[in-house]
């Protein structure tokens, strides 16, 4: 297994201390305590152990602060989602599905993916100055849902790499 740089750092601690205190760790060779330290930041057990929400599991990858999440370390994001507003007050899906667990958001996510893309689809067909109002009509709806989309898409791509 690789050690991660937090294990590392700790066990040459550990290590240091106990050669400068070398009358405390004295022991027998046949029965040498062994000392196993594990990086919990990579504990592959614990989430199939409990059952976690999607807003836990953007808190625990990303971290929430003052109801924004920073998605600027997130390879490829476009500028506009580096800080993402993660708010119930402002969020229709994230209302929905707060406290659902990950795969009920992804099935979720993709029926709003689905849906998206039929409104986009129906955008395309402009055949009469009719079909331009309502366009332009239900033109801030459809970008408020394009931004939702995709700021729901980022995060559950992330957090299933």
């Amino acid at each position: 297994a690789q050690s991660t740089p937090l294990c590392l750092r700790l066990a040459q601690e550990v290590a240091g201390f106990m050669k400068s205190e070398s009358a405390l760790c004295e022991f027998p060779r046949e029965s040498a305590p062994l000392l196993l330290i594990l990086d919990r930041w990579d504990d592959p057990v614990t989430p199939l152990l409990t059952q976690w929400t999607y807003e836990a599991m953007v808190h625990e990858s990303f971290g929430i602060t003052n109801n924004v999440v920073s998605l600027k370390d997130v390879p490829g994001v476009h500028k506009d989602l580096q800080q993402a507003v993660f708010a119930v007050d402002h969020d229709e899906f994230l209302r929905e599905h707060i406290y659902s667990n990950f795969g009920e958001v992804g099935q979720a996510i993709r029926k709003k993916v689905e849906k998206y893309q039929e409104k986009a689809e129906s955008n395309k067909k402009l055949e009469s100055i009719e079909d331009i109002k309502n366009l332009l009509s239900s033109y801030p709806e459809y970008r408020a849902m394009a931004g939702m989309v995709n700021k729901h898409v980022t995060i559950i791509g992330e957090l299933s790499n």
